[in-house]
C-alpha cells in the first residue's frame, strides 16, 4: 500500500479496483520489433518536484525500467490459461492490454501474487507510479521469494521516478544485502550512484 512511502509518492495511491481498469528481461533487453511501450520509461511523470536534469538522469539510469520476463507456466487450469493470455500483450509491450488482463485476474483471485507483480510493472510503464507502488508494496503472501525480491526492485524503480528519488537508497541497500538477480541490480544501482556497496553488504 505504498506504506511508509507517502512522502515519496506525493499522494495516496489509487486503488486498481476503484479505477476499474487495468505487474527480468535482463536489464537493457529489448522487447523486439513493433513493441509499444506507451510513455517512454525515461520520461518522468508530470508530478515530479523540480530537480536538476542531471540528478534526475542519474537516478533513472541507476534504476532503469525494463520488463521482467514471464515465469515458466505449467498446467492447464483456468488461472494458468488466464496468465498465459495476459502475457501475450505483455511480451509485445502492450502494457495497457496486459494490465487489463492482470487486473481481471486479481479481481477473481486477489491473492494471486504473480498477477499483482506484473500488474505493478505494467503500471510503471503506464507512468501510473503511485498505483504501481501500491501494488508492489502489497504483494500477497503467496508470492515466492523471487517474486518478493522483484517486487522490491520494481518498487525502487518506481520511487526513483517520484519527487524524492533519494528515498530509494535505504531500500536499495537492504535489497543489496539479499541474494539473486534483484539484489545484484540493487548493488549495481548503488554503485552507479557512487555508493560503497561493501557497507551495504555488511
Amino acid at each position: 500500500m505504498c506504506a511508509g512511502l507517502l512522502t515519496a509518492c506525493g499522494a495516496p495511491p489509487e486503488s486498481s479496483s476503484a479505477r476499474g481498469t487495468p505487474a527480468a528481461l535482463p536489464a537493457g533487453a529489448a522487447l523486439g520489433p513493433g513493441a509499444t511501450t506507451g510513455a517512454s520509461p525515461s520520461a518522468p511523470p508530470a508530478d515530479l518536484a523540480p530537480v536538476s536534469d542531471a540528478e534526475r538522469a542519474r537516478w533513472l539510469a541507476a534504476f532503469p525500467l525494463t520488463p521482467l520476463p514471464p515465469p515458466a507456466l505449467s498446467g492447464s487450469d483456468a488461472r494458468t490459461r488466464a496468465l498465459r493470455a495476459a502475457f501475450v500483450p505483455y511480451r509485445r509491450g502492450d502494457y495497457a492490454a496486459a494490465a487489463a488482463a492482470f487486473d481481471s485476474l486479481r479481481l477473481d483471485a486477489p491473492d494471486d501474487a504473480t498477477a499483482a507483480l506484473y500488474l505493478g510493472i505494467c503500471r510503471l510503464y503506464q507512468d501510473e507510479v503511485p498505483n504501481a507502488l501500491e501494488l508492489l508494496r502489497g504483494i500477497p503472501g503467496t508470492a515466492t521469494p523471487a517474486e518478493m525480491a522483484e517486487a522490491s526492485w520494481y518498487g525502487l524503480v518506481g520511487i526513483a521516478r517520484l519527487r524524492d528519488p533519494s528515498a530509494a537508497r535505504p531500500e536499495a541497500e537492504a535489497l543489496c544485502r539479499g541474494g539473486g538477480p534483484a539484489a545484484i541490480r540493487a548493488c549495481a544501482a548503488l554503485t552507479a550512484l557512487g555508493a560503497d556497496t561493501t557497507a551495504s553488504l555488511r
